[in-house]
């Protein structure tokens, strides 16, 4: 499932399916606003799932989550 990112370029049918899933998993979890410790820990779960973090997935996680703590736009959900 190419969305027109660099990420999605050159990449298996089952390496995009499971970026997929796991971009649905964390827009699920930052919806709110707030991740919280469970959450991060199930997008961890499933970033793993396969027993590797490809750049793409590593990528998605940064720029969904880490990029958008570090401009405000989402808070941790533990301390």
């Amino acid at each position: 499932m190419k969305e027109g990112r660099p990420i999605w370029e050159n990449l298996s049918e089952a390496d995009q399916a499971q970026l997929q899933h796991l971009k649905q998993v964390i827009e699920k979890a930052v919806e709110d606003g707030v991740v919280t410790k469970g959450e991060y820990e199930e997008i961890k779960r499933v970033l793993w799932a396969d027993k590797k973090a490809s750049p793409a997935e590593l990528g998605l996680i940064n720029e969904l989550i880490h990029q958008k703590i570090a401009r405000g736009e989402l808070e941790w959900g533990w301390s």
